[in-house]
Order: structure tokens, then sequence, then C-alpha cells
């Protein structure tokens, strides 16, 4: 969560080129997951990634409710998780995909210009 906040600290307020970021934080977990509530991760304007939530699957869903974030300047909670057909596959190329077994809840939040004060103190 340090990483994410010096990272958004220094994109908000850069001298030269200031950036929007929106921050996705798990606040809700069931099941086995690879990071506990609280984990974050922060996706700029740019496209640029710090952090990580999963390590896996919704990784991409979650850059996604990020991007939007930043397009609305609206928060979102996104739930994942798995249904019985995906957790036990009849399709053995499906068992692959699988292992991502976790079921996070996630909310995206954007801080820009709508939502900070870039003036100094």
């Amino acid at each position: 969560m340090l990483d994410v906040l010096s990272a958004a600290a220094t994109r908000l307020f850069d001298s030269q080129e200031p950036q929007d970021v929106a921050v996705a934080t798990i606040i809700a977990t069931e099941v086995s997951v690879p990071r506990p509530a609280g984990t974050s991760m922060l996706v700029d304007t740019a496209g640029g990634i710090v952090g990580s939530l999963t390590g896996g699957c919704v990784e991409g869903a979650v850059l996604e409710a990020c991007q939007d974030a930043l397009a609305t300047g609206e928060a979102s909670v996104q739930e994942f998780g798995y249904s019985d057909e995906e957790a036990f596959p009849s399709d053995s190329c499906a068992v692959a995909a699988s292992t991502c077994s976790s079921s996070p809840s996630a909310q995206a939040v954007p801080v820009c210009d709508r939502t900070v004060d870039r003036q100094p103190w």
C-alpha cells in the first residue's frame, strides 16, 4: 500500500505533467486468496501500473475498472468469483484457468483533478 501511495503522490503532484490515477483495493475476500484485504494497485492515465491485487486472472478486470473510474470520475465495487462449472471444468483445457479460485471484491476509486486540489499547501 505504501508503494501505491507514494506512486500516487508522485503522479498527482508532478510539477511538469501531473496525472490522474485510480486506486483499486481489495475490500473483502472469500476462500483462499493470494493477497489479503487492504492490498492496493494503482493505474495512471498513461496506463502505468503499480502493485497487484491478485497476481492472476482478475488483474485485467481490475485494470478495466480503474480505467472506467478514471474516465467517469466514479468509484465502483467489483466482485469476482467462480461458478461450480468453472471450478470443476469437464474440459481438461480449462483446468489451468481454474487455478484462480479466489473470490475477492475490489473497489476502484479515481483520484483526479475532480477530487484532488493540486495547489501546494
